[in-house]
């Protein structure tokens, strides 16, 4: 009977067996060097070529041909490798250069598109510009007739007018005008001093308050006279004087009191070698069918050499009543059943 295994082992082990499997693994691994495959095919092929060698009884020279063949399969893998990232890097290129064809077309469109937009906006905005101009040319018109239909409303309404007389101490009996000269009052002490005012309008003033005060600066100095009356300014609230009732038109003078500051003897001995003056400060506040008004009035006395010379007006206060730009909280209120200065 034929033994299968005695004749598979004498073909596996004859020489020229393992000459036909080296011939058919050099051939391959050249076919594989000039012409790569996909990476894979070559170390597939080096592992079949390792288990040949494994298995068959190799002489030294058998195993240096094999060696070979190995190293042919190696190279043959690298250069798989290295095409096919080289053409992976070519369709990257590729591709990239498609998108950028794309997105330059997208671009371009979106700019057009970007374009007209801005066109059409700047257009509605011209034309919103120019509606916005006629409307407040019309707003404008329409606001300067009304202020020209309240200002001749206001002209022809009554009105009052509160304007300052005279300035008096306690120790003059006579009421002299306010630019009359005034008796050498004894300034370094404090004294009642008194206001004397009329009302020259045509209508009852409201809300009646007044305060005044006395300053020492320099004589006929502009910037002492700001400061005198940023300082009137900050105190008018809390010094502020009401009447208990309104303030009648008339041409007789109604008296308005207060109380003047008391300096010291050094500040008097400059008055006296006239590197200073005395200044007043005084402000009618009121109310009428026309709104609140402010009238202030500031002056100052030379002083001579026995007496206390002619009144100057300062340059800071306004010459006509104005706008009253607050309502002054009033911190005390004169104890008056009737109504306050009447005739």
């Amino acid at each position: 009977m034929l033994d299968l295994e005695e004749e598979a082992k004498k073909i596996w082990d004859h020489p020229y067996f393992g000459r036909a499997l080296w011939v058919a693994a050099s051939a391959t691994s050249v076919w594989l060097v000039y012409r790569p495959q996909i990476p894979g095919v070559a170390i597939g092929t080096l592992g079949a070529v390792a288990a040949i060698m494994a298995i068959l009884p190799l002489s030294s020279r058998a195993r240096f041909l094999w060696t070979i063949v190995v190293f042919l399969l190696l190279i043959s893998e690298f250069r798989a490798i290295r095409e096919q990232n080289a053409q992976f890097i070519a369709d990257k290129k590729a591709l990239n250069s498609q998108f950028k064809s794309i997105r330059d077309t997208e671009n371009s469109g979106f700019e057009i598109t970007v374009g007209e937009l801005q066109t059409a906006i700047q257009s509605s905005e011209q034309q919103f510009q120019h509606t916005m101009f006629r409307v407040k040319q019309t707003l404008t018109a329409a606001q300067e007739a009304t202020e020209s239909a309240n200002a001749a409303r206001l002209n022809t309404m009554p009105q009052a007018m509160i304007e300052l007389r005279s300035i008096v101490s306690d120790r003059r009996s006579s009421t002299p005008d306010l630019y009359e000269n005034l008796a050498p009052y004894d300034f370094g002490k404090q004294e009642m001093m008194h206001v004397s005012f009329v009302n020259l309008g045509t209508a009852e003033a409201d809300e009646f308050q007044y305060a005044g005060k006395l300053y020492l600066a320099r004589p006929n100095n502009l910037t002492d006279q700001i400061t005198i009356s940023s300082k009137f300014d900050r105190t008018w609230k809390r010094s502020a004087i009401s009447s208990d009732g309104p303030i009648r038109p008339s041409t007789q003078p109604y008296p308005a009191p207060f109380k003047s500051e008391g300096f010291s003897a050094p500040e008097m001995e400059e008055v006296a070698n006239g590197k200073l003056a005395i200044y007043y400060f005084f402000r009618f506040a009121y109310s009428d069918n026309t709104g609140r008004w402010y009238t202030d009035y500031c002056g100052w006395f030379k002083y001579s050499t026995d007496a206390i010379d002619r009144g100057y007006i300062c340059s800071v206060t306004p010459s006509k009543r104005y706008p009253a730009p607050d309502s002054p909280k009033i911190s005390r209120v004169l104890p008056h059943k009737k109504p306050l200065l009447t005739k």
